[in-house]
């Protein structure tokens, strides 16, 4: 999976809600690792997130929330939660800096930890 990716992912967990477009339940979830093109989230297991369907997401940033469109482009089922993959297939350039801005100023270990690996 790592070398179809065309942003770093990094670990910082981010609040989201998000819908599926044919669905008006939005379900809150937790975001577990982001980059400027998708994430990983962590959902309860009733989660309803079957591959390729189309979201509206939130991201629930500290002073601001950004609406994007994403698609699962897989998922795995446990016993206890359901893990998507998430690429996002709209979302603006001034969105991308704000997620790179949330990342620098709440996790900068993140940044630290990505300079010197992968240096």
């Amino acid at each position: 999976m790592d070398g179809k990716r065309k942003f770093v992912r990094f670990k910082a967990p981010l609040h989201c809600k998000y819908s599926r477009l044919e669905s008006n339940v939005e379900r809150s979830v937790m975001a577990d690792d982001i980059s400027m093109g998708g994430m990983k989230i962590v959902a309860e297991q009733s989660a309803g997130l079957p591959t390729d369907s189309i979201l509206n997401i939130y991201l629930l940033l500290p002073n601001r929330t950004l609406k994007v469109l994403g698609k699962t482009v897989w998922v795995k089922d446990y016993q206890d939660r359901v893990e998507a993959g998430i690429r996002f297939i709209q979302i603006y350039d001034s969105y991308k800096q704000e997620i790179y801005d949330y990342i620098f100023k709440y996790h900068p270990d993140q940044i630290t930890q990505r300079w010197w690996h992968d240096s």
